[in-house]
């Protein structure tokens, strides 16, 4: 069985919630775990579950984020699914989050680009998560820019080192790199309340972690 979990991206300053990222689950015995291996997935339960979600949350927010890696994205199934539910979902917009993992596939960056257009084509926006992490490198970063309409810079990445000067001239770095791109930037990981006062140091506004919301299952309304 699987479910998404939903976790606020939040504007700090006005105190507004601007989006959901869907984060998927599956049951054990045990307790809700991430899933790890997204390809052992149906894409129709894919489909089915981010609708359901979306269901609850299309007058709350503009978009909702959905993860894909490079090997789903290079899916034709996956694809295919995710093109469909945008469709069904208007005037809400899924916004696709390209993670960091890496891939056994050597995907060239063409490829990936052509993928990322068809989502862009149908409406949808991409955004480009864990950047300076894993696959999610300066290079990789630069050549998929145009494309792009956020980047996400993910502190739990890094454990508490957002207090070491080579850490926060990362942050730095990013947040002015996707300023002079004109996109959005949100800083991930805000674990706690010491750490989102130090970040108030550095004006960056959108912002996501366990300290505004832990991921947790959406309570389903009965009448939709």
């Amino acid at each position: 069985m699987y479910q998404y979990f939903i976790q606020q991206i939040i504007n700090k300053y006005n105190k507004s919630v601007v989006g959901y990222e869907l984060l998927l689950r599956k049951k054990t015995d045990a307790d809700w775990r991430p899933v790890h291996d997204f390809l052992t997935v149906p894409s129709n339960v894919v489909a089915y579950e981010i609708v359901k979600v979306a269901e609850q949350l299309y007058s709350k927010v503009p978009f909702l984020s959905v993860n894909l890696n490079r090997t789903q994205l290079m899916n034709p199934q996956t694809v295919e699914a995710i093109l469909k539910i945008q469709t069904i979902l208007r005037p809400v917009q899924i916004q696709i989050e390209l993670t960091e993992d890496e891939s056994t596939t050597n995907f060239s960056e063409d490829d990936i680009i052509k993928q990322l257009k068809k989502f862009i084509k149908e409406g949808m926006s991409i955004s480009i998560d864990d950047v300076d992490c894993g696959c999610n490198t300066e290079d990789h970063v630069r050549a998929l820019i145009p494309y792009t309409n956020e980047i996400k810079f993910a502190l739990q990445n890094f454990g508490e080192s957002v207090y070491l000067p080579e850490i926060q001239k990362r942050v730095i770095f990013w947040r002015d790199f996707a300023k002079t791109h004109k996109i959005r930037f949100i800083l991930e990981g805000i674990e706690n309340e010491k750490i989102d006062q130090f970040i108030d140091l550095f004006n960056i506004d959108i912002r996501q972690g366990y300290y505004y919301e832990k991921p947790h299952p959406i309570q389903l309304d009965a009448n939709k």
